[in-house]
């Protein structure tokens, strides 16, 4: 669902795997020249697909590639970005992916309405996980670690219906939380908790 951290598992694998390069891409906001260009090979007279430097292939060594919302990317750009997908031999351009390398791509559940599809061949290399809202308890966990000011643990603490899912049928009325119906109304998400904080 919307605003429920799926961007943070990158800080999360960061701390996991320090030797990792970490590569975060915006998938949306991409086009065809942000991910690879066509090169010359005079030599051989050929042409050749060089990755763009920010994925961190040229080093040679381990990636952490996030896909951001990547099924709210365009066609063309998710067609350039396929190969990685691959479970033999992934690669982007002409670049083969280090065999430590991880790739991974988030986006939302189709109900929640803000635009996210994926083909069938894409839906086929991967495995979906979807990911629930945490309990006020996981949160609060969280939220002490990182700072959130007493007011806003206070705030969930007392309203624990925002940690409620649009999914379960029972918070069809819930005015907190982010429901499709409702998707130009504000929300209280995990992101918007830790902004007000």
């Amino acid at each position: 669902e919307p605003g429920i951290g799926k961007s943070s598992i990158m800080r999360l694998l960061k701390a996991a795997l320090p030797k990792h390069h970490m590569a975060y891409m915006d998938v949306p906001s991409m086009d065809l020249g942000d991910i690879c260009m066509p090169v010359i090979d005079h030599e051989n007279k050929v042409t050749r697909y060089y990755p763009n430097a920010r994925f961190m292939f040229h080093t040679g060594e381990p990636v952490i590639v996030m896909l951001d919302e990547f099924s709210k990317g365009p066609d063309p750009v998710k067609n350039m970005l396929h190969p990685l997908l691959e479970a033999h031999n992934p690669r982007l351009g002409d670049v083969p992916v280090h065999k430590d390398s991880i790739i991974f791509m988030t986006g939302n559940l189709s109900t929640d309405g803000v635009g996210d599809s994926m083909k069938g061949h894409t839906l086929n290399r991967i495995i979906p996980l979807t990911i629930r809202k945490p309990t006020f308890d996981e949160w609060a966990e969280w939220a002490m670690d990182n700072g959130i000011v007493p007011e806003i643990l206070a705030f969930a603490r007392q309203f624990p219906q925002i940690f409620a899912s649009y999914t379960d049928p029972s918070q069809k009325e819930n005015p907190y939380i982010y429901h499709p119906n409702r998707a130009t109304m504000p929300c209280v998400t995990m992101r918007s908790l830790e902004r007000a904080s």
